[in-house]
C-alpha cells in the first residue's frame, strides 16, 4: 500500500449501477503506468492451490524508445518504473480476480475503471490456469464485458469496489472448462458462516515483495521493488473495526462493506495490483471467496491494513449484474 493507495492510478467515475461495454476491436495500444499486483511477506502458493485466480494484463508492449524515457528519469521519481529491470510479464501485469464460474470473474471496480490507453475491453486480457507469469501458461481470453458499481467512487475511502467481468467465451474461444483441466477451477462466493474477529485469511497475488510507503517504484529500503513471476500467498488475520479506526486515514471512514486484515507488525500485506485479487477463508476441506484486495495506506507498514471489498455484501448486485443483457451502456438497477 502507499499513499497513493493500493490502486492502480485512478482516473474515471462510476456513474450508473453498472455499466456494460460490448466487445470491439483492438486499436493499437498506448503505454500505461499503472502498477502491477504484489503480495509483501509471502510464500509461494503450492502448486494447484489456487484454480480460480486469474490475472488481468496489459496488451501493450514497451518499445525501447518507452523504455529509455524511463530510465531517463532520476531514481526515486513517482514516475519512474524501471521498465529496463523488468521483464515483460513485470511491464504487463495489472490486476488479480476470481474466476466464479460460467465465464465471470470478480475483481475490483477500479481495476475495471483505470485503464490507460483505451478501455478494458480494448487493452486488457485475462489470464487463467497458470501460477507462473514467467511461463505464458494457462489461457488468455478476451474481455467481453465489464460491470462495476455504481456506487463506486474514485476517492478514499473507495466505497463499493467491486466489478465483474465476463470473458470472451464462444466460438474460436479458449474455454475455461474446468473438466477438461485440473489448473482452472471457480470459486464459491457463498459461506456457511459470517467474519470474525481474527478469523485467518489468505489473499494470493503476484509481484512486489518489499515494504512501501511512498509514491514510485521504490521499496522503503531504496532498492527497486521488483515483481515475483510465481504466485505468493499470505495469510493474516481480520481485525475488529476499532482497531482500524485506530489507523488515523481509516478513522470513522470504513463500513460494513469492508473488512480490515492485517499483520500489526506490517510484515503481510498486500500491495499496489494485487487490486481485485481474492481473499479466501478455508470451509471444510474447501475454500470460499470472502474479500478482494481494495485499497490502504501504504504496503506492509506497522500498524496499518489494507481493505478488502466484503464480497457477501455485494451477493444481490453479482446476480442482478450478471442478469444484465444490455451491452454498451449504462443501465439502471433492475
Amino acid at each position: 500500500m502507499t499513499m497513493t493507495v493500493k490502486l492502480p492510478r485512478l482516473a474515471l467515475a462510476c456513474l450508473a449501477l453498472f455499466t456494460i461495454a460490448a466487445a470491439e476491436p483492438l486499436p493499437e495500444a498506448t503505454a500505461d503506468g499503472d502498477d502491477g499486483g504484489r503480495i509483501v511477506g509471502g510464500s509461494p502458493a503450492p502448486a494447484g492451490s489456487a484454480p480460480w485466480q486469474i490475472e488481468i494484463y496489459s496488451t501493450y508492449t514497451y518499445t525501447p524508445d518507452d523504455i529509455a524515457k524511463d530510465d531517463a528519469l532520476r531514481d526515486g521519481d513517482p514516475g519512474k518504473r524501471y521498465y529496463s529491470l523488468k521483464q515483460p510479464w513485470e511491464r504487463a501485469h495489472r490486476c488479480g480476480g476470481a474466476y466464479i464460474g460460467d465465464g465471470w470473474i470478480l475483481t475490483a471496480a477500479h481495476c475495471v475503471v483505470d485503464v490507460s490507453g483505451g478501455t478494458i475491453l480494448t487493452v486488457r486480457r485475462v489470464r487463467m490456469g497458470t501460477q507462473n507469469l514467467a511461463r505464458n501458461g494457462g489461457t488468455v481470453h478476451r474481455i467481453e464485458r465489464a460491470v462495476y458499481h455504481k456506487g463506486f467512487v474514485l476517492s478514499e475511502p473507495f466505497p463499493n469496489d467491486i466489478a465483474l467481468i465476463r470473458i470472451a467465451t464462444g466460438a474460436g474461444e479458449a474455454q475455461p472448462d474446468p473438466a477438461r483441466t485440473k489448473a482452472i477451477r471457480p470459486i464459491d462466493e457463498a459461506s456457511d458462516r459470517p467474519v470474525a474477529e481474527a478469523d485467518v485469511m489468505r489473499v494470493t497475488g503476484w509481484g512486489l515483495t518489499k515494504s512501501r510507503q511512498g509514491a514510485g517504484a521504490q521499496a522503503r529500503d531504496g532498492t527497486v521493488n521488483r515483481g515475483n513471476a510465481q504466485l505468493l500467498q499470505v495469510e493474516m488475520a481480520t481485525l475488529a473495526p476499532a482497531r482500524c479506526d485506530a489507523v488515523p486515514a481509516y478513522a470513522r471512514r470504513l463500513k460494513d462493506a469492508v473488512l480490515c486484515v492485517g499483520a500489526p507488525d506490517g510484515s503481510r500485506d498486500t500491495c499496489n495490483g494485487d487490486s481485485g485479487g481474492p481473499m479466501t477463508r478455508a470451509q471444510g476441506k474447501d475454500r470460499v471467496l470472502v474479500g478482494l484486495v481494495s485499497w490502504g495506506k501504504g504496503c506492509g507498514l506497522p500498524n496499518t491494513p489494507g481493505i478488502y471489498t466484503r464480497v457477501s455484501q455485494y451477493a444481490a448486485w453479482i446476480a442482478r449484474a450478471k442478469n444484465a443483457s444490455v451491452t454498451g451502456q449504462s443501465i439502471p438497477a433492475p
